[in-house]
């Protein structure tokens, strides 16, 4: 285990950044939602999103990511620990990818209530 003192920021940096390469090389869904997410901010830009809109659409797109990333660490940790099936487990581990699905579902309905006025304007 490392010496939590000894750690310097940029390695801090350095391993979220391995933490985020890691996440695109396992999952698929990194690159689609980072493909929607560069054409909703161009979106946002052409169509003069105002501030704030700006601003949830981008908490937004984070909250997605996050929580993809929490699904993404629930199965890592437990396909480690436990690799033959277990009932238990996959219970875990549909319920956090239902932790996703519910961030993706909030995130459509938010954007789609932000996004209308612009398109109807």
């Amino acid at each position: 285990m490392r010496d939590q003192k000894k750690i310097k920021i940029h390695e801090t940096f350095g391993y979220a950044f391995n933490g985020i390469k890691a996440l695109f090389e396992r999952e698929w869904k990194f690159t689609l939602y980072s493909m929607v997410s560069i054409i909703l901010i161009f979106l946002m830009i052409i169509l003069k999103f105002t501030l704030i809109d700006a601003i949830i659409v981008i908490i937004m797109i984070g909250f997605v990511f996050a929580c993809e990333a929490l699904n993404t660490l629930v199965e890592i940790i437990f396909d480690e620990l436990k690799p033959e099936y277990s009932s238990k487990i996959q219970k875990i581990k549909d319920a956090s990818a239902a932790f996703v699905l519910i961030s993706v579902i909030t995130a459509i309905i938010v954007g789609v209530l932000i996004f209308w006025p612009y398109f109807n304007s």
